[in-house]
């Protein structure tokens, strides 16, 4: 009988360790987030507002949009940044008082609707089982978000109309670049646009600088790999 009764327990155990993990870096509003051995590391917040850091753990200093960003309900630490994040109570999503639309796409087709605020829109959350990819299933120009290939999501109000770290300097380049099918791919990068960094991760594939994406500044690309989708910027 010990047998049973210790594979019941390492089931237990097995089951129970997730949560106690999260119990373990959730304090109180407080989350901590840490880059261990300089790796790429993304913790789930739940934040309906945009974190900040509170007290930073590491002798590597985090900088925002450098080894440290976010994006909504997810924090995300690289290079050896660990800290302890909190809710900016300053605005949130939705029913914490962001305006959100809803734009769908019926049949794979066309369809424009009315932003119901000023600024960028951001994806907050993806309805379709088509993929939602800005510039190519999606977009916005003013007044106006499209969205067509079968795409169907919630809109909102984008950090960069209330956050200007969130695609780094005003005047900084920006550029999307996609792995598809976990391919090898390149993409345009200024010759002068200094040294890229990771600025939104947008797919559940990590992007790792020097595994799943890296630059070629002298030849002017950046690539990425293995299924790595984001968001770019200069510095």
């Amino acid at each position: 009988m010990r047998l049973p009764l210790l594979f019941v327990l390492l089931l237990l155990t097995t089951m129970l360790w997730p949560s106690l993990a999260l119990a373990d870096h959730h304090r109180g509003g407080e989350i901590v987030c840490e880059s261990l051995r300089g790796g790429y590391k993304e913790c789930y917040s739940g934040f309906r507002s945009p974190p900040e850091l509170v007290r930073q753990l590491s002798d590597t200093r985090c900088r925002e949009g450098s080894n440290w960003g976010h994006r909504p309900g997810m924090i995300w630490v690289t290079r050896g940044c660990r800290g302890v994040f909190s809710e900016n109570g300053g605005w949130g999503w939705g029913d914490n008082g962001r305006d959100e639309v809803r734009c769908e796409s019926v049949d794979r087709r066309l369809e424009e609707c009315r932003k119901p605020f000023r600024g960028p829109a951001e994806l907050v959350r993806q309805l379709s089982d088509a993929r939602c990819i800005e510039g190519r299933s999606w977009g916005q120009r003013r007044g106006v978000i499209w969205v067509d290939d079968g795409c169907r999501a919630v809109f909102a109000q984008g950090y960069r109309a209330s956050n200007p770290n969130w695609g780094g300097r005003p005047d900084s380049v920006e550029v999307y670049c996609e792995s598809v099918d976990h391919r090898y791919q390149r993409c345009d990068w200024g010759r002068g646009a200094g040294t890229p960094y990771l600025v939104d991760q947008l797919s559940s594939a990590p992007c790792v600088r020097n595994r799943s994406w890296g630059y070629d500044t002298r030849r002017g690309y950046i690539w990425v790999d293995q299924g790595c989708r984001g968001r770019f910027a200069g510095r």
